[in-house]
């Protein structure tokens, strides 16, 4: 089994759990339990067989067991904290998360260059699938109402103004999906996207880039004197500066800055800038693909 098999494999077995789990249709739950048992009996030994060898592989065991270090101590600290139902307290402790990306995913993809790709594809791949699966356990309360409370409990005190407009929160698969596409643009795609300036450009672009521009833009002004950028937007222009410049000086410390990447900096900060949901899942597709047209057109 390569890795496209095992993602296809994990996305179709979290389809029949989800519709297992909630669905209140029989004929749906039978469908769905029929399929999902059919599908493991033909391709489970050999979906354990690849996570197997990708898990007990060397160094990647020492990586996971960093992973579960690191979870185990800074996932809980913005729960039990109890964030302040202030705007600044909830955006610091939604940052914090980017953080944890940040402490999670540098040393794999900056200081062991391409080692533990295959690794965080899959890792990636089934920690998404997790995720939503808790998600759509947390909205469809029944039958699993106490788990649904339980999350309700941990996530709403984190929730901010995009997450509010809708039932369903995808701030954390948006966080997540940021630094494992590039990484799959890279196994699968190859060719240029297979070179690290483009495999950490969700690490740039979320991780260092869109906290900076939060935490800039809600510090650097004030209500009366906020410049919004663009205008009648809730962001403002010293947020799209603060993105600018903390993502190039990130590039000129990882030895990564030329104008192709300046450039998609720029392109990726006014998507950040004008888009009011789901920019997180868009920039480093943005950055990516803006750089690699730069430099196609300079040749």
């Amino acid at each position: 089994m390569i890795l496209i098999d095992a993602t296809v494999f994990s996305i179709l077995s979290t389809v029949f759990i989800i519709v297992v789990a909630t669905s209140v249709n029989v004929v749906y739950k039978v469908v769905a339990f029929t399929l999902l048992t059919s599908l493991l009996w033909l391709h489970g030994g050999e979906f354990l067989e690849f996570s197997y060898s990708q898990i007990f592989d060397g160094p990647n065991m020492y990586m996971i067991i960093y992973w579960i270090l690191s979870l185990t101590m800074l996932v809980p600290i913005p729960f039990l904290a109890r964030p302040r139902a202030s705007k600044t307290s909830i955006v610091l402790w939604r940052k914090f998360f980017h953080l944890i990306v940040l402490v999670l995913f540098v040393p794999p993809l900056v200081m062991h260059q391409g080692e533990f790709d295959g690794l965080l594809a899959l890792a990636g791949t089934l920690m998404l699938c997790l995720l939503v699966i808790m998600e759509v356990f947390r909205v469809v309360r029944k039958p699993w109402e106490k788990l649904s409370l339980l999350l309700n409990r941990l996530i709403c005190p984190l929730l901010d103004h995009k997450d509010q407009t809708s039932s369903i929160v995808t701030s954390h698969l948006e966080l997540l999906f940021a630094v494992v596409f590039p990484v799959w643009l890279a196994l699968v795609v190859k060719g240029p996207f297979a070179r690290r300036d483009y495999v950490i450009a969700g690490l740039v672009t979320v991780g260092v880039g869109d906290s900076a521009a939060a935490i800039g833009g809600m510090c650097l002004t004030a209500a009366p004197h906020k410049l919004p950028w663009p205008r009648h937007s809730k962001k403002s222009l010293e947020g799209f500066l603060s993105f600018l410049i903390s993502t190039n000086t990130v590039l000129v410390f990882l030895g990564s800055w030329n104008y192709a990447s300046c450039f998609a900096c720029i392109v990726a900060g006014l998507f950040e800038a004008s888009m009011p949901k789901y920019d997180n899942a868009i920039l480093p597709i943005a950055y990516s693909f803006s750089r690699l047209a730069f430099v196609r057109i300079r040749i």
